[in-house]
């Protein structure tokens, strides 16, 4: 992905700093390379008072990204808007936790799967990064109901879809 307005990184940041003043152990890392005004992005992390806790990674390849998710303790995907929610899926299949957008786009990739909050919302994002990792039992239910609801997605079920929508338009 890219750093990007629409990716609603500044209020990510905004977020991780009131739940990492609890959670002195946690680090945030956004990975993406630079995209649409990515400068101010950068700028509102380099201000940050928990600057040295926050990581850009820039791009990485799919076998890092595999890599990131199992060690992560959650991955923050709060856009504010998204073609379809690809990372949401890719997380939930390596058994990653997700909190993501209650906007319509991503709430109908995670379904019920996942914790959604309120994008424009810094508060209610931080109590729910707080509920990830203060609760382990919390993320062991989303690691699971997240895995099982992303198998239900498959390219052979898409192309089967096409298909379907194909033939009722002949």
């Amino acid at each position: 992905g890219h750093l990007e307005n629409r990716k609603n990184i500044t209020n990510i940041v905004a977020a991780f700093e009131i739940a990492a003043t609890r959670h002195r152990d946690v680090r945030l890392m956004l990975v993406g390379k630079a995209g649409h005004e990515s400068e101010e992005i950068l700028r509102r992390i380099g201000a940050s008072a928990m600057k040295s806790r926050i990581e850009v990674v820039g791009y990485v390849t799919k076998d890092d990204l595999r890599r990131l998710y199992h060690g992560a303790l959650a991955f923050l995907f709060p856009s504010f808007y998204e073609g379809f929610g690809f990372p949401i899926l890719e997380a939930m299949l390596v058994c990653c936790p997700v909190m993501t957008s209650n906007l319509v786009n991503m709430k109908e990739i995670a379904v019920d799967g996942q914790l959604l909050a309120d994008p424009r919302s810094v508060e209610e994002l931080a109590a729910k990064i707080s509920m990830i990792l203060d609760d382990s039992r919390l993320r062991e239910e989303l690691i699971e109901k997240g895995r099982a609801h992303a198998e239900r997605f498959t390219w052979e079920k898409s192309a089967q879809s096409y298909m379907k929508l194909y033939d009722s338009l002949i």
